[in-house]
């Protein structure tokens, strides 16, 4: 890419956001040097990379991206036969912990994040590798004094023999408390003396280390302890040696793996790059641009994305070239947002390049493989260049390489030299990027070049709105429509003295040619125009609004008076059903009686009542009803959606009517045979579940795998453990390491307690040698 247009668009800006949200100290560096993708299938998987990252974090997965290191050149090493040291090989280990713990993260979350998984699935996932490092050290990186038999032995002697050592000492120090000089031990060349007064030199045999600057005071290490320390030197070599030797050991087991380490290292730099990126987009609200074949630009709702970062509100814009037109001029007042279109244009391609989303509600971008951007004074006072000069030097260069897989972004073209001429000049450019097949978006107050969108079909106007009545530029872009400069209004709004802005007002206007006044009626009517479509657009929401609420309103009249009828329904057909038990009890004493046809006659009055009220009910009832519209069965296909009356909800059609007017539909998991009657016609869609369902996860944030709780009070160590153990359960963590060490045996002896009443703990158990032993307590999750 240009290192010319980076500059001018400020793309470092970008990169250094992107850089702010990496995790690891690997991506720093990478988030400079940003490849620009051109083949239009690896910028839709670096897009889709970002989406699926995207995806994750608003669903408060995050990926566990602690403990890496910055072990590459360590790495390098042990494949030239160099021995690393401590510190080198714990960072190694560590950092294949986390690519393993990456690697199990993407395989739960692989359903949602398939591309992901597809690039974590050669990350190093290798234990028996971690545990034969990270057994032999300590959670601060030191080998442990056990790491192998012969080390511990070593480590027994030295105990043993400085056990020895401090004994004797003592025993000397009270033996020469009448020759010492203090009775105190003190060190010289990492051997142990005592301070003896020169006048008792002669009591005291040993080797003289040192002499005191007054010459009243040596420094004697006692014949008796000499063959003690010189024992514990050889140990302490001993020990050196050994522990070289794990390490040698252990450098040549990373060695064997440096392939797989270098390629897992680049993997995890590229993972936690993606995840910036997705953090970014949710920054700026951005969205996925749709990568097309053909040379078009369609946006809507752009922002700046740097302004985006910077500012609260950023006005949005709509911008679009290559569809209907190859080259679009905008015109209209300074400080009204020109220049800023043309770079919001140039980032979006980029960013679109390099798989970020862009700042907008919907885009469909080209990526140009060629973007130029001319922008900004560029006068160079070393090359002593003028401002015309400065451009034409960068122009050169644009039209030697332009072609027709080209954006160009111009902005004041021609300025700097004689308006006449430099408006012939820039219309010739444009003619000569256009004949090339260039993509191009100029800047201009050329009158000139604002006539070229009224002569030309594949040249449009553009303006940035300016409002007559604030006096001051909306940052609104009108395409469509060229704009005047406002400059003595602006002039005015910056505090030029009045009596020049009327002699201005008076000398333009007397300048002013017919096409000019034309063009700002133009810009006038087109100011009313968008005033009056904001209107109109606020009416409409005002309108959806008191519709919404007239519906809400209508539907809880309908459910108050179903509830009414229900109720009445209720009440009415309790009294006939009483009515027609009394009809039967007085009909079978009449009849004795022989006065049947007295009761007959009360019955059939009854019967009558009773018809009048159901087409009462039925009547509301209809009423009440949704009105379903019939389904065309001459043009309806299998796969559409139809709605079934009974359940008022959606479904799929699986098959048309057979010939007993049967037929087979799908609502999620269940299919059902209807009669095609049972089905109406809907805007509604459905949509048929796949037999196998993924089940969501819990929305979990990265839980370590570990809680120290050393050093702090018993009560406030549980209140701790409780809360880190809510989240290592909500994290899904199958087991925890607890460290408390062991001091006076209080504060584990407290957790353990606990862990006995925990509903989270299955198991416990103090933890292994090579885990921390006594000091940590192991514990497994139900």
């Amino acid at each position: 890419m240009n290192e010319k247009t980076l500059n001018v668009l400020e793309w470092a800006a970008i990169t250094e956001k992107i850089k702010s949200y990496t995790k690891t100290p690997l991506s720093k560096e990478l988030c400079k040097n940003v490849n620009f993708e051109i083949e239009k299938e690896e910028i839709k998987k670096l897009q889709s990379l970002t989406t699926e990252a995207k995806w994750l974090l608003d669903n408060l997965l995050i990926p566990p991206f602690d403990n890496i290191f910055d072990i590459e050149e360590n790495i390098k090493k042990t494949k030239i036969h160099t021995t690393l040291d401590e510190i080198e090989i714990y960072e190694i280990a560590k950092t294949m912990q986390s690519s393993r713990y990456l690697y199990n993260f993407f395989e739960k979350n692989q359903q949602n994040t398939k591309n992901l998984y597809n690039m974590a699935y050669f990350l190093f996932n290798n234990k028996i590798f971690e545990d034969a490092i990270l057994e032999k050290f300590t959670p601060q990186g030191k080998i442990k004094e056990n790491a192998t038999p012969k080390l511990k032995a070593l480590h027994q002697s030295l105990f043993d023999k400085s056990s020895n050592l401090k004994e004797t000492l003592n025993q000397l120090l009270k033996e020469l408390s009448p020759y010492l000089q203090e009775n105190t031990l003190t060190m010289r060349d990492g051997r142990y003396v005592f301070a003896i007064k020169i006048e008792h030199k002669a009591h005291v045999k040993g080797i003289v280390h040192d002499i005191s600057t007054s010459g009243a005071t040596i420094f004697v290490e006692p014949n008796r302890i000499v063959p003690l320390a010189n024992e514990i030197k050889e140990l302490e070599i001993e020990i050196q040696k050994e522990i070289k030797e794990i390490l040698k050991n252990l450098s040549f087991l990373i060695k064997e793996h440096s392939s797989e380490i270098l390629r897992t290292l680049q993997i995890i730099k590229e993972l936690d790059i993606i995840f910036a990126k997705a953090e970014y987009s949710i920054e700026i609200k951005a969205t996925e641009p749709e990568i097309i074949d053909e040379p078009i630009i369609n946006i809507k709702g752009a922002k700046h994305p740097i302004l985006v970062s910077m500012l609260d509100e950023v006005i949005s814009n709509n911008i679009e070239i290559g569809q209907s037109f190859d080259a679009l001029i905008i015109t209209g007042s300074n400080t009204g947002g020109k220049t800023i279109t043309l770079k919001t244009l140039g980032l979006f391609v980029l960013m679109a390049r390099a798989g970020l989303h862009v700042p907008c509600f919907e885009a469909k971008i080209h990526p140009f493989a060629k973007v130029f951007a001319d922008i900004g004074d560029e006068q160079n006072i070393n090359q002593s260049l003028s401002t015309f000069s400065g451009h034409i030097t960068n122009l050169r260069q644009i039209l030697e390489k332009a072609d027709d897989n080209s954006l160009i972004l111009l902005d004041e073209i021609g300025v700097g030299t004689d308006p006449k001429e430099g408006a012939a000049f820039a219309q010739a450019v444009i003619e000569f990027l256009i004949e090339k097949g260039s993509k191009i978006i100029i800047t201009t107050h050329y009158g000139e070049l604002k006539a070229l969108g009224f002569e030309k079909e594949n040249i449009q106007n553009a303006s940035v709105e300016f409002d007559p009545n604030t006096m001051k530029p909306t940052y609104r872009l009108n395409i469509g429509t060229p704009g005047s400069s406002n400059a003595i209004t602006i002039a005015k709004n910056l505090g030029i003295n009045e009596e020049i802005i009327k002699n201005a007002q008076n000398i333009y206007f007397n300048l002013k040619d017919n096409s000019s006044k034309l063009l700002e009626e133009l810009e006038k009517t087109q100011l009313e125009l968008s005033q009056n479509n904001k209107i109109a657009e606020e009416l409409k929401k005002e309108t959806i609004k008191i519709k919404e609420e007239y519906e809400i309103r209508l539907q809880n009249i309908k459910e108050q008076k179903t509830k009414i009828l229900a109720s009445y329904k209720k009440k009415f057909q309790s009294n006939i059903d009483e009515a027609r038990a009394d009809i039967k009890k007085i009909m079978q004493e009449i009849y004795a009686k022989k006065t049947e046809k007295l009761t007959r006659r009360g019955a059939t009055k009854l019967n009558k009542t009773e018809k009048q009220l159901k087409d009462i009910f039925l009547e509301e009832n209809e009423l009440l009803a949704p009105q379903f519209k019939e389904i065309n069965w001459d043009t309806i296909k299998i796969g559409d959606s139809v709605l079934v009356k009974k359940l008022n909800q959606a479904g799929v059609l699986q098959s048309l009517p057979d010939k007993n007017n049967n037929i087979t539909i799908q609502m999620g998991l269940i299919k059902t045979t209807l009669k095609k009657s049972e089905v109406a016609s809907t805007n509604k869609k459905a949509f048929v579940t796949p037999q196998k369902q993924y089940t969501p996860q819990l929305k979990r944030k990265a839980i370590p795998h570990s809680i120290s709780l050393r050093g702090v009070h018993a009560e406030e160590a549980l209140d701790n453990l409780e809360k880190y153990l809510d989240d290592a359960a909500m994290g899904g963590l199958e087991s925890v390491c607890i460290i408390h060490g062991h001091g006076m045996g209080i504060l584990k002896k407290a957790i353990r307690d606990y862990l006995e009443t925990s509903p989270y703990i299955k198991t416990w158990a103090k933890g292994e040698e090579a885990e921390g032993g006594d000091g940590v307590t192991i514990a497994t999750l139900r």
